[in-house]
């Protein structure tokens, strides 16, 4: 086992990765054969360690699973991808993610060049005055103060000449999104939950400093490599390990988050959500099925939009046959009413009166003033005229 220079009597090695981690750099593992071997005994929360096997006889019956660096955010509620009453799924193993090619590729491209990315900023740095090397952690780590907390960190930063631990090492690809690099790294920013993985990192091990290795998925020059400063914050990190202890310890005893299960952000991630019937792998036709949907989905969409820009249409002709109508009133009149007969239709028209003089005072002028009331009702002003329109093309004979 590797000499790891960190020191404490609450921390110990529990994971031993680096038989796995060196056949795996030289080809003699495939990532398959990996992640079906020591993948497999992580997930489970096996420890491969004397020290490891020690605490799981001390503490299996009480700890029903650990969290880990990514649990961090999610649980501190910064996290895109899930939300806590998803990762407690996760955890009772009622959710298994569906993983997609394109996705795939996505992990072992971080995991495969992981290691080269950590060396090229390392190296940058040290051509900025900060003399020190990466090197990779094979190794998963308890610090017996947060026992249900298990950090896998990526590598530390070693200074170069006395070759000591001088700050955690965090890996980050920019495959998250192109905003995330444009937005928060490349602006020197740490995303919300990165910070909280490190911060939690720091605290198990007593590393003040953690400096986030990350670069772009476009990259085609140096400047598209940045190394990002994270300095511990003991209230924050105790807080973040205390609330990870919490949600196991309340998970266990089956108190539900009330959350939505998935942020939106994630619907194209995690697509085995249903609400009915909990959460499966889908299989290969099950997801292909599901591609159909979408493709359905958005061409349906196409037609609401014709539909609302149909309708959009129609109410501007509306508007303007109530504005044409309007303009006739003026050049009717006080007429009657009767049948106007143009080139094309035949329209009825009603000419309707009303007054806005009071019901009681309208009685009492017509009882009163029978004359004057007749000259008031002919010069009334006409306020509203009923079209009723008829096609020649459709008009019974007679009515033309």
């Amino acid at each position: 086992m590797k000499d790891t220079t960190i020191t404490g009597s609450d921390l110990i090695i529990v994971q031993d990765m680096s038989s796995y981690a060196e056949a795996l750099d030289s080809g003699y593992l495939t990532q398959e054969e990996f992640d079906a071997t020591f993948g497999n005994e992580f997930r489970k929360g096996k420890f491969n360690t004397p020290e490891g096997e020690a605490f799981l006889a001390e503490y299996s019956d009480m700890i029903p699973f650990f969290t880990g660096g990514s649990d961090a955010g999610i649980i501190e509620g910064h996290s895109s991808f899930k939300t806590r009453r998803f990762l407690q799924l996760e955890k009772l193993g009622h959710v298994e993610k569906a993983t997609l090619p394109s996705q795939q590729f996505i992990y072992d491209y971080g995991h495969i060049f992981e290691t080269d990315i950590g060396r090229f900023c390392a190296g940058k740095m040290r051509r900025n005055g900060i003399d020190v090397v990466y090197e990779p952690c094979d190794y998963g780590y308890i610090n017996t103060n947060w026992p249900t907390f298990l950090a896998h960190p990526d590598g530390f930063l070693r200074d170069r000449k006395t070759r000591k631990i001088v700050a955690l090492a965090e890996v980050k690809s920019s495959h998250k999104s192109a905003a995330t690099w444009k937005d928060e790294f490349s602006a020197g920013y740490v995303p919300e939950d990165y910070q909280d993985q490190v911060q939690a990192y720091m605290q198990v091990l007593g590393i003040d400093d953690c400096y986030v290795l990350a670069h772009s998925k476009h990259a085609d020059s140096a400047e598209d490599f940045v190394y990002l400063h994270v300095a511990r914050d003991e209230e924050r990190a105790i807080k973040i390990l205390e609330d990870c202890a919490r949600f196991v310890a309340e998970t266990a005893a089956g108190i539900e988050y009330d959350e939505v299960l998935l942020p939106d952000e994630a619907a194209h991630v995690y697509r085995t959500v249903d609400d009915t019937l909990g959460y499966v792998k889908l299989p290969r036709k099950a997801l292909g099925t599901l591609n159909k949907l979408e493709k359905l989905a958005k061409d349906k969409d196409a037609l609401n939009d014709d539909i609302k820009d149909s309708t959009k249409l129609i109410r501007q002709i509306e508007a303007e046959e109530k504005k044409l109508r309007s303009s006739l009133l003026p050049h009717i009149g006080n007429a009657p009413g009767g049948i106007i007969e143009t080139s094309r239709a035949i329209y009825q028209i009603d000419v309707v009166r009303s007054f806005s003089l009071d019901k009681d005072v309208k009685q009492k002028v017509a009882e009163d003033y029978p004359e004057l009331w007749e000259e008031i009702s002919n010069l009334k002003p006409t306020l509203r005229c009923d079209f009723k329109y008829t096609s020649k093309e459709e008009a019974p004979e007679e009515a033309v």
